[in-house]
């Protein structure tokens, strides 16, 4: 990913400097409005991803792909063992191992996912990708209707 204002100032910075990018823009059109559409274009064309809430432009759809993936992957008894197993060894706060499965039982069938498992699931998407935190995560996710943030 890129943030959108710094691809808009290093764009800025190409354009003012590069006389016939600057002079190619045509009457009327600025180098902000110009970029826009490109990045529309690169969006409908499934290039990239844009999550304007989140001020981010994704440029590795694959890797995003991945953290959705993890979350919506079959779930059967197997992978809830592991997915409480790998939870309980990486999580900060202690975790019961029968309040574990009842939460990950839960997100299975219900879809209701808590905060703690939720860091659990985007721990190694965060760790892969500096300057990523859970919040713009979230933001991003909710923004493409990829999570229902729900506050009891």
């Amino acid at each position: 990913f890129i943030r959108q204002d710094e691809l808009v100032r290093e764009w800025s910075v190409f354009v003012r400097a590069t006389y016939t990018v600057r002079d190619s823009l045509g009457r009327g059109n600025t180098p902000e409005s110009i970029l826009e559409a490109c990045l529309r274009l690169f969006e409908a064309e499934g290039d990239i991803l844009l999550s304007p809430a989140a001020g981010l432009v994704h440029l590795d759809l694959h890797w995003l792909v991945s953290v959705v993936k993890e979350m919506v992957y079959p779930w059967d008894k197997e992978r809830i063992v592991t997915v409480v197993e790998s939870w309980m060894s990486s999580s900060p706060e202690p975790l019961d191992y029968g309040d574990g499965e009842d939460m990950v039982m839960d997100y299975s069938r219900r879809g209701l996912l808590s905060e703690s498992l939720l860091q659990h699931f985007m721990r190694e998407p965060l760790a892969s990708q500096p300057g990523l935190t859970l919040d713009t995560l979230e933001t991003m996710l909710t923004e493409k209707g990829l999570l229902f943030l729900v506050r009891r």
